[in-house]
């Protein structure tokens, strides 16, 4: 709870929280003519934390980023593909500029790690970034993000489009049990278009996901699909019809962080589901009331977190 409460909300945010203390912040925003990668790192939960210039150029930019500890981090983008070992005070390229134009990257441990990004690709290392293989994911689909519970189980999301690029046609969802050799689709549960999703072993899942009107670009509204066996079925946890539902990060089957259009950050600290629920089974979704709870809103079992403005 402690950690959510600090986060700052900005539209153009990816975060990670290693544990309660340790997490990162990656933001892109306009200067001048062009959009720069900035990289901030906290270690005490969000009370304080520095910040870096990650990109020169726009060329440089990147769209994820993704650490194992608090010192070993790699980040990936339309510049390629690069890392760190001393907490973000250097990164050096493990893969330079090229088609891939990435858009999430994950790892499970020092060595094991994906990257995803448009028309489908997947590229897998199991050097650390040293050489890094394609994968073939059987589609087309603009892959947005991607989370292993470990070497082995791992799932993707993205989106589909129409074949000028016009709109949007739905979400992807795959999953893997022998770390990308093969992936298979998988039924999401839900219309909306998937966001997000974070995984932390082989069973439990979340996906996060926003609902768009007719005209297809105004958001009107979320949900929160969970899975308690790999996948195979997915049910709907959570749904609102105020925001649209942008990011999600749980570090183990109890606590997770989710972002929600505009400005909101939630918190659980039951894995979504009402208290008295039986985790493992999935218990059935019900409403969730709100009430006000002076800087906090809080929820049966989200709670909405106080922004806090980013310092150091």
């Amino acid at each position: 709870m402690e950690a959510a409460r600090q986060w700052h909300v900005h539209p153009e945010l990816r975060h990670q929280l290693l544990h309660a203390q340790h997490g990162w912040v990656l933001r892109n925003l306009p200067n001048s003519a062009a959009w720069l990668s900035y990289v901030s790192s906290t270690s005490d939960g969000g009370a304080t934390w520095q910040t870096r210039r990650f990109s020169k150029s726009w060329k440089d930019v990147v769209l994820a980023m993704d650490s194992v500890d608090p010192q070993h981090g790699w980040a990936a983008g339309w510049g390629g593909i690069f890392a760190t070992r001393d907490g973000g005070l250097h990164w050096s390229a493990q893969r330079r500029h090229d088609q891939l134009r990435a858009t999430a990257v994950d790892f499970v441990d020092l060595t094991h790690g994906w990257v995803v990004g448009e028309d489908g690709a997947i590229l897998a290392t199991s050097d650390g970034g040293a050489t890094w293989r394609a994968q073939h994911s059987g589609v087309s689909a603009r892959l947005e993000h991607v989370s292993f519970a470990d070497a082995g189980h791992g799932w993707v999301t993205g989106t589909s489009f129409s074949e000028d690029y016009s709109e949007t046609t739905g979400s992807v969802l795959l999953a893997t049990v022998d770390g990308g050799a093969t992936w298979r689709l998988q039924d999401p549960g839900t219309k909306a278009l998937v966001t997000d999703v974070s995984c932390v072993d082989a069973a439990h899942c979340w996906l996060a996901g926003t609902t768009i009107d007719a005209g297809g670009g105004t958001p009107t509204g979320g949900v929160i699909m969970a899975t308690a066996d790999g996948g195979a079925t997915w049910r709907q946890q959570y749904a609102t019809a105020e925001a649209g539902l942008s990011a999600l990060d749980f570090v183990d089957v109890t606590h997770g962080w989710l972002l929600a259009y505009p400005d909101s950050v939630l918190a659980t600290t039951t894995g979504g589901w009402p208290a008295n629920s039986q985790q493992s089974a999935l218990g059935k979704a019900s409403p969730i009331p709100w009430r006000e709870a002076g800087l906090l809103s809080c929820l049966a079992h989200w709670t909405r977190a106080c922004d806090g403005d980013e310092k150091g």
